[in-house]
């Protein structure tokens, strides 16, 4: 499954990671940073710690098949296959919206850059 050295990595990052948050479970998700600690990422940028963390929860979920569910308080393991379907569907409306939003936004770009927007402005237009 894993071809490269960063994969095999990866993979025991994201198992280490799996095993930690089952270890942690409680009735509340555990943070990103939290996480950070517990796999002992080094590093004193937050971002950093934290996208690490997403990269491993990626690849759990993505090449090893855990379910990990997420909010904006952290992460856990999905306890119920309902938990997990729950999780994905949420995930699926939230990538719709995010279309829709973009395809207005392009729409907006597009008529401002054709001048349309420019007949109801009422204050000189710049960029």
């Amino acid at each position: 499954m894993c071809q490269t050295v960063s994969d095999k990595l990866m993979a025991e990052r994201a198992e280490a990671l799996v095993r930690g948050l089952y270890s942690m479970m409680a009735d509340k998700p555990v943070s990103a940073i939290h996480l950070a600690s517990f796999l002992d990422l080094r590093t004193k940028n937050r971002e950093t710690l934290r996208r690490r963390v997403r990269e491993a929860v990626t690849f759990a979920r993505e090449v090893l098949g855990y379910r990990v569910c997420a909010n904006d308080a952290g992460y856990w393991p999905a306890r119920k296959h309902s938990e997990w379907e729950a999780y994905r569907r949420a995930v699926e409306k939230g990538a719709k919206f995010a279309f829709v939003r973009m395809r207005r936004m392009e729409r907006a770009v597009g008529e401002r850059l054709n001048k349309q927007g420019l007949l109801f402005e009422t204050r000189a237009v710049g960029w």
